[in-house]
């Protein structure tokens, strides 16, 4: 759930950024959005952590960024 919201965030700042950009990018010429996955672990030797991430296809950004305009009405 805490990733929709996540997502929500993310595509509402994309649109910000779009509307103050002259040279407005189109969704689908952007990158897909990798997200952190909740698991990840701590090299205890190295002293690093080490993120797994998901990355988003884009055709669900597109459909959420549909759901997005349909339910913020931009």
């Amino acid at each position: 759930m805490h990733e929709i919201n996540y997502l929500r965030q993310e595509l509402a700042n994309i649109i910000k950024d779009q509307k103050k950009d002259d040279n407005k990018t189109k969704l689908h010429q952007l990158k897909p959005l990798e997200l952190p996955v909740s698991n990840s672990r701590h090299d205890i030797k190295t002293g690093k952590t080490y993120h797994k991430y998901k990355r988003i296809a884009s055709g669900a950004l597109k459909k959420l960024t549909d759901h997005f305009h349909k339910s913020t009405n931009i």
